[in-house]
């Protein structure tokens, strides 16, 4: 037990790593194709040691052989030539995404090491957007140069205007991962009754609102509704909590950010309306084009005319590789794990519906971070609920040890 117990924790760092810490570019050009296969295989063999430790689940790991049989039956009814390549890049991180959905997780009963993990990671990623926030031409150029995704400049021109990125890249997944850690927060609040949690809720939150995108907007709704649902049981909790929300939401009206949300919502091609309701007949008009001409989908290969629009829909971008079928039973997957995993019944609603609304705006079961991410919300989740789905309050047990 000890020896799993190390190994879990070992792995809890890598993923850690690959989730906050790992480059996606050098020199602000996204990173080699070897450096993306070292971090991918990496991240196979934290998946390989988890499975080893704590075991998977019979009837998810049915649904998930399905799932991958499915996908390559659609692959092999693609003619592999001219018109369609093989990809990797759509295998690796579909094997990855069902893994983590079979894995049988175990409490890591050490919890000062998760707490101080997450310390960590927090105090970190506020650093650095205090010196974003300031300007500083050093840490400007670093995450310009280290953590650009997608197009050279574009993280540069965000860090310009002062959006608060942390190491990520892009503000979609900034924001989905501080609404995450948003969640951790308020579970080791719960834990701890340590007031550094409380004040960490508060600056995600309007770190999340200074990201100024339509993923931030419908994280930070979610993290207020988190706020207020957490504190519903206590009358005066709930009161200063209304009240706060309203504060919240007045000030947010009444700010140049809520015009600049308005301008994103219809802005060009990437805001929400433009995506799901013109984009149907724009940017994602070939992806449904081309599954009315192969029927299973077009699995694990990509077109090399680039027609096909790979981002910012988690849902489309599903259907595109393998139809209806692919989309619904890998969401079925997920849902099945996380009822399996998570026995608090407030914490697997968060959880799900923080996945199904990233889904909206990102690909984010087919990208490294954010699958890594997912990871961790299921470790800390499961290490700090007891079998009875409630969080343990360990307020008198630790208050000399963590506070």
């Amino acid at each position: 037990m000890i020896k799993f117990e190390s190994i879990n924790k070992a792995v809890c760092i890598l993923i850690a790593w690959l989730c906050f810490f790992s480059p996606l570019s050098q020199n602000g050009v996204v990173i080699s194709t070897k450096m993306t296969i070292l971090l991918w295989g990496l991240l196979l063999i934290a998946l390989a040691l988890n499975m080893y430790t704590c075991g998977v689940k019979n009837i998810q790991l049915v649904i998930s052989g399905f799932i991958i049989a499915y996908l390559l039956c659609a692959t092999l009814v693609i003619a592999v030539g001219d018109e369609f390549e093989f990809s990797f890049a759509r295998l690796v991180p579909v094997l990855c995404a069902n893994i983590i959905c079979i894995i049988h997780y175990k409490k890591i009963s050490d919890v000062k090491f998760l707490i101080r993990l997450f310390d960590f990671i927090i105090v970190t990623l506020f650093f650095v957007n205090i010196l974003i926030f300031v300007h500083n031409a050093w840490i400007i150029k670093w995450i310009s140069n280290n953590y650009t995704q997608y197009f050279p400049n574009i993280t540069e021109y965000h860090l310009s205007i002062m959006k608060p990125l942390g190491l990520f890249g892009v503000h979609n997944q900034a924001a989905f991962i501080y609404c995450g850690l948003y969640i951790i927060s308020n579970i080791l609040y719960q834990y701890t009754r340590a007031i550094r949690y409380p004040i960490y809720m508060i600056v995600l939150l309007l770190l999340n609102i200074l990201l100024r995108s339509t993923t931030s907007l419908g994280f930070a709704a979610v993290m207020l509704g988190i706020f207020v649902y957490t504190n519903r049981k206590s009358k005066p909790l709930m009161f200063l909590s209304v009240c706060i929300v309203s504060v919240v939401v007045l000030l947010f009206l009444q700010s140049k950010i809520f015009g600049d949300y308005l301008e994103t919502l219809s802005n060009g091609v990437n805001g929400f309306f433009p995506r799901y309701v013109e984009g149907l007949n724009g940017l994602y008009k070939n992806n449904i084009e081309i599954v009315k001409q192969f029927l299973l989908g077009i699995g694990f290969t990509i077109p090399q005319n680039n027609t096909i629009y790979f981002a910012d829909s988690g849902y489309l971008i599903f259907y595109t590789m393998g139809n209806i079928v692919f989309a619904i039973t890998f969401y079925i997957l997920f849902l099945k794990s996380l009822c399996y995993e998570i026995k608090s019944k407030e914490y697997r609603l968060f959880f799900a519906l923080y996945v199904l609304l990233m889904e909206l705006g990102f690909v984010s079961f087919l990208a490294l971070k954010t699958i890594c991410f997912y990871w961790l919300m299921y470790i800390y989740i499961k290490s700090f609920e007891n079998e009875q789905g409630k969080i343990y309050d360990r307020a008198k047990k630790y208050k000399f040890k963590i506070n």
